[in-house]
């Protein structure tokens, strides 16, 4: 192969560092091109409304071959001023012609041709590569914000509507439904009273295990269930007095109790004492096991009370007592109404349920000879009662523990006790609310950064393909000029426009 034939290689970053090394460009070329950088700046203030000089200079990096191309328009536009000796006397040709001379003196256009494929290659197009795919990633970020944000709202209102649901409202006017809720308390305590009777037979189950372990003969174990089964939700007064609260000022109302025994009645927050058995329930003692030691008679008559016209009872005593009591209790509340009664109902329901679930547990297990006989003296009802049956009765403890202490009804009771807890509740469920429709708004504001963000990227795009080409054409270029310098040998700039 001739040398002629012979290929130039040269790297694009190299390519400057190569045309200086063998002296086609000048060390000083940055200075020369401060100078002509100048002259291009005064000769573009005086140029002429011409579409084609308009579209060189618009958006282009000016450089040796389009200031070529200038002046190849100016022969045109200047063809006027021409003299007889083939020069132009316009100050316009003689200004780009004087630009043209001082990039051809050392060859410094091709230095700066050098820089512009350098620059290009490795920083303006990779720049806007970056700025782009920054955009593009801010867009999809935002976007994806936008759909977070839409879903979190989606879940508060989700979460909304569950808890209206868990309370039995409909969630459209809070406040009055929970005022509603409220009036229909009665309602709830019914239902749970309706289901109270099926509990006689898981009551005296219970009753009858104790007794028979504890080796006691009598006794109520459980005095608030038995009590609501057998008078209903009566009121705390009635419960504590044996009478009907509008039964106590009744004037002659005598006691139901008889002459030999009184029922000593345990009153919370007095001085007065109180027997009980530790269940709660009521001991009925009579007269002569109250009498002294030391003999004597006690005086049955209760000082602190008037009498009205007629007769008059312990009872009616301890009736006006309560009556009389502070006003931090309402004896007119029924039983399950009563917080502290309410309180120990749950307690005694709890107990129950707990006894039988340990129960079935302790049945289900293989039983030993000698725990096997140890129910053999015991009443039937303990004997012949069956896994299934004890499960069954569980079941029915549990249906009637959830009916009382559900979110619904507790809050409630809440509501009703503390009037302050129903603005609590409000904003507890309308704060749902105002945080998805901010949600919403976040929303919104995170989908138009994300068009904002778009927009960039559709702006920057258009310019890769045309810097791509600018690149390509100016190292055509420069491959060309380097070509004529050494007898038209193949010049190949690696690492150019290709990579791009």
């Amino acid at each position: 192969m001739a040398e002629q034939d012979v290929p130039i290689d040269i790297h694009a970053s190299k390519l400057l560092d190569w045309l200086l090394t063998r002296r086609h460009c000048n060390k000083d070329y940055q200075t020369s091109l401060n100078v002509i950088r100048e002259k291009i700046t005064d000769a573009i203030q005086s140029m002429p409304a011409h579409p084609k000089i308009t579209e060189l200079l618009a958006g282009k990096q000016l450089n040796y071959f389009i200031c070529k191309q200038i002046v190849e328009v100016l022969k045109e536009t200047e063809s006027d001023s021409k003299n007889i000796f083939g020069y132009y006397s316009s100050k316009r040709m003689k200004d780009w012609q004087e630009i043209i001379r001082l990039y051809e003196k050392d060859n410094v256009y091709l230095a700066e041709t050098a820089l512009i494929l350098n620059r290009n290659v490795n920083f303006e197009v990779p720049s806007i590569n970056k700025q782009a795919n920054k955009h593009q990633s801010n867009s999809e970020e935002f976007l994806r914000k936008s759909s977070d944000m839409i879903k979190q709202s989606n879940k508060l209102k989700a979460e909304y509507q569950n808890m209206a649901e868990k309370l039995g409202i409909k969630g459209k006017d809070v406040r009055s439904e929970f005022q509603q809720l409220i009036h229909d308390l009665p309602n709830h305590l019914e239902e749970i009273l309706q289901e109270l009777p099926k509990l006689v037979e898981t009551i005296k189950y219970y009753n009858e295990f104790i007794r028979f372990t504890q080796k006691k003969e009598d006794g109520n174990f459980l005095p608030i269930l038995s009590y609501l089964i057998k008078k209903g939700n009566t009121s705390y007064f009635e419960y504590k007095t044996g009478k009907a609260l509008e039964d106590d000022h009744s004037g002659g109302r005598k006691s139901s109790s008889n002459d030999d025994q009184i029922d000593l009645i345990e009153i919370e927050d007095t001085g007065s004492s109180s027997h009980s058995n530790g269940n709660g329930d009521f001991v009925h003692i009579d007269k002569e096991d109250c009498l002294p030691e030391e003999g004597g008679e006690i005086d049955w008559n209760i000082e602190t009370v008037e009498e009205p016209s007629g007769e008059s009872s312990p009872s009616d005593a301890i009736g006006e007592k309560l009556m009389n009591k502070s006003r931090k209790e309402d004896y007119s509340l029924t039983l399950l109404e009563h917080l502290h009664m309410r309180d120990n109902f749950i307690n005694e329901l709890h107990e129950l349920g707990g006894f039988f679930d340990q129960r079935v547990n302790e049945m289900k297990q293989e039983e030993s000879i000698l725990s096997t006989n140890q129910f053999q003296g015991a009443p039937s009802i303990i004997q012949l009662t069956s896994i299934e049956k004890l499960s069954s009765l569980l079941k029915q403890i549990q249906r009637i523990l959830d009916l009382i202490t559900n979110e619904k009804i507790s809050l409630i009771f809440m509501m009703r006790e503390d009037s302050s807890y129903v603005d609590r509740a409000v904003a507890k469920m309308e704060v749902k609310l105002e945080q998805a429709d901010k949600c919403i708004q976040k929303s919104k504001l995170f989908e138009e950064k994300s068009k904002e963000e778009a927009k960039l990227v559709e702006k920057l795009l258009p310019d890769i393909p045309i810097y791509i080409k600018r690149t390509k054409e100016l190292q055509n270029l420069i491959e060309s000029e380097i070509s004529k310098k050494y007898k038209n040998r193949p010049v190949n700039i690696m690492g150019g426009w290709q990579v791009l």
